[in-house]
């Protein structure tokens, strides 16, 4: 039986699918930042205003049209993909008035379409780029960026794409593939890798959310090695290149870095 690939990344799709899993998991991601990118482009309509020539004369126009127009565009390809979806499972409106409801706005509808399994639909690759491009065009021409601070990378087996989280939200989640990062965790990954940050391996388990028995199995077997030895006889371990291997959910090869004799009896 010949696996047909992914339109989006040419992996082999499972039997059923028409999109990998982490494709669909992307649009999820984009379909739940709806809300957020559709207050954004109010704002930006309200806020905006632009010159346009007619007649000889420039004529000032009291809204963003560039936001208005990428406004539109969302709303229509929304609620098109609902009906879509309406009328593939027989789930008609009028007979569901939660459906209905949620049918209401385009909040609602991205949040339907979120919630629903649609990577085996034979539509499901046209609805992802359709909304992947959509999305991008509006988060383009919208001029009040969220207060928002670069906390890491995504994992580079997913997107490795840049993360940035509004500030006191505790997880922050990839725009591209929807993956979910803890935003203390991917701060202190991201200055370890500046500092050459080393830690305890029960720090490290906690930091990384990972059992310390890993990170023992690891330096038994030789994967990890201490980088230095404190005053109180416990080994510190180099955080980043751990947690670049967690993120990249691999086991570490051997890491290189300055040792001290092993005495794992002293680690806690």
């Amino acid at each position: 039986m010949t696996t047909r690939p992914c339109p989006h990344c040419g992996a082999a799709l499972a039997p059923g699918r028409s999109i990998c899993t982490g494709y669909e998991t992307a649009t999820r991601g984009r379909l739940r930042d709806v809300p957020g990118l559709l207050t954004e482009l109010d704002i930006t309509i309200a806020r905006g205003g632009s010159s346009r020539e007619g007649r000889g004369a420039s004529v000032k126009v009291d809204f963003d049209e560039a936001a208005s127009d990428a406004r539109l565009a969302l709303v229509i390809l929304l609620h098109g993909w609902v009906r879509v979806w309406a009328e593939e499972t027989h789930i008609l409106a009028e007979r569901a008035p939660a459906v209905a409801r949620l049918m209401a706005g385009p909040r609602g509808q991205a949040a339907l379409l979120a919630g629903q399994q649609f990577g085996s639909r034979p539509w499901a690759c046209d609805l992802a780029s359709e909304l992947r491009d959509a999305t991008a065009d509006a988060w383009r021409v919208v001029d009040r960026p969220p207060d928002m601070s670069f906390v890491g990378w995504c994992r580079p087996d997913t997107c490795g794409r840049a993360l940035y989280a509004p500030g006191g939200l505790p997880m922050v989640t990839c725009r591209a593939c929807g993956s979910q990062w803890d935003v203390e965790a991917s701060r202190a990954v991201m200055l370890a890798a500046a500092t050459g940050a080393a830690l305890t391996k029960p720090d490290i388990a906690r930091l990384l959310k990972v059992p310390v028995g890993t990170l023992h199995r690891w330096s038994s077997e030789g994967r990890i090695v201490p980088a230095w030895l404190d005053h109180a006889g416990r080994l510190h371990y180099p955080l980043e290149p751990i947690a670049r291997a967690i993120r990249a959910g691999t086991t570490p090869s051997v890491i290189a870095v300055r040792g001290v004799p092993a005495r794992e009896d002293a680690a806690s």
